[in-house]
């Protein structure tokens, strides 16, 4: 989410557990709010059929220096199969969204509501809080 226009991160993105926002990068423990860096949240969550429990199976937060130097240290080949998968499987338009709760309510490249998966990835971009 973007700071500059007055977007806020979703409770979503905050960590499971601590229910507050991330405030350091996993790989080099930078603070990301102060002074606000630019950094990505993933989060990768299980839901269980019948059920209204799910777990969060992996969650992080990571500047984007961090992030960059991590994709740089993947394979030629490993790049090519990433970019490869979203060139056939990703359509532009059906991403452009500005409501994040509207985003966040189906899947970023099968367009499947989130309701009907049992596993998913979340992931934002973000610029300080």
């Amino acid at each position: 989410m973007d700071q500059e226009n007055g977007s806020i991160i979703p409770n979503d993105f905050y960590s499971h557990s601590t229910g507050k926002p991330f405030e350091t990068c996993i790989s080099c423990a930078k603070n990301l709010i102060n002074p606000p860096v630019p950094y990505v949240i993933e989060k990768a969550i299980k839901k269980y059929e019948g059920y209204k429990a799910h777990d969060v199976i992996f969650e992080y937060a990571m500047c984007m220096a961090c992030a960059d130097k991590m994709k740089n240290e993947l394979s030629t080949e490993s790049l090519a199969r990433i970019n490869e998968y979203f060139k056939k499987n990703l359509n532009l338009a059906r991403i452009r969204e500005t409501d994040a709760s509207e985003s966040l309510s189906k899947c970023f490249v099968t367009g499947t509501p989130k309701h009907e998966l049992g596993e998913f990835q979340i992931f934002a971009y973000c610029n300080g809080n």
